[in-house]
């Protein structure tokens, strides 16, 4: 039982050195650190590739393109990103840019940047093979994207916890707030808590239907060389619904940030 405990204290010892872009090589679901808006989705930008920023462009009088994570006036490096208008998860290639509002046919981005944000066109994000989703619908595709050619990038394979920072997550019996509700499933960061993660089923109406399983490391009574630090056996296991958004549009579950 100490060894369990000690294991799990190490384990939070480890989130504590977490920053937004950080190691986390057991792959574990931390909630993230990201108390501002997350806006009504992202857009995914490939690695070199540019769009036109018109906002910037009104303002400045000058051309401005989003290049890398930077914005730039004719190669010129205009500022760095705010690292809040990002949003995160996987080994971080790929950029995911948060999109706070949508007018007719442009994206309003970096609003904590700039100030009001800048906008981009929705063509001209077409046209440089960025895509824009929703959080709910990302999840609904079970965290696939789909690549300019068609193909699917998977990235399924990473875990799926509770992206709450203060409370726990209510699994309930049935889609509904009137149901039953099974057990409040705890973040990531509960000392003393097992490590909980989720197998998608279902997205329906704002809700998912999950399996829930509760780990706790595998206590070995070897030195730590025998390459069972991520190993973790399966405590408990429910299924039931989860509200898949809160009221602010940000994500209740989430993908675990890695830097694989």
């Amino acid at each position: 039982m100490e060894k369990l405990k000690i294991s799990l204290l190490l384990l939070a010892i480890v989130l504590l050195s977490l920053n937004l872009r950080s190691e986390n090589p057991c792959g574990i679901m931390y909630p993230v650190h990201d108390t501002t808006s997350w806006g009504i989705g992202f857009i995914r930008i490939p690695i070199n590739n540019v769009a036109s920023i018109i906002g910037l462009t009104a303002k400045t009088g000058k051309e401005c393109y989003l290049v890398n994570g930077e914005i730039r006036i004719f190669g010129e490096k205009f500022p760095k990103i705010d690292p809040f208008d990002f949003v995160y998860m996987g080994g971080y290639d790929y950029m995911l840019l948060k999109v706070y509002q949508i007018k007719d046919t442009r994206f309003k981005i970096c609003t904590r940047t700039i100030d009001g944000g800048v906008w981009v066109d929705f063509d001209e994000l077409a046209a440089s093979d960025f895509v824009f989703t929703t959080y709910l619908a990302f999840l609904e595709k079970n965290g696939n994207f789909i690549n300019y050619n068609g193909k699917t990038d998977r990235r399924n394979h990473l875990n799926i916890g509770v992206n709450l920072l203060h409370s726990c997550l209510n699994l309930r019996t049935h889609p509904s707030l009137d149901s039953a509700i099974v057990v409040c499933l705890k973040n990531n960061e509960t000392e003393g808590a097992a490590i909980t993660h989720m197998e998608l089923f279902e997205i329906r109406d704002g809700w998912a239907w999950v399996l829930v399983r509760e780990s706790v490391p595998n206590v070995s009574t070897n030195d730590d060389s025998d390459g069972e630090e991520c190993s973790f056996k399966v405590v408990n296991e429910y299924q039931g619904h989860v509200k898949v958004l809160d009221d602010a549009g940000r994500p209740n579950i989430w993908y675990a940030v890695t830097a694989y």
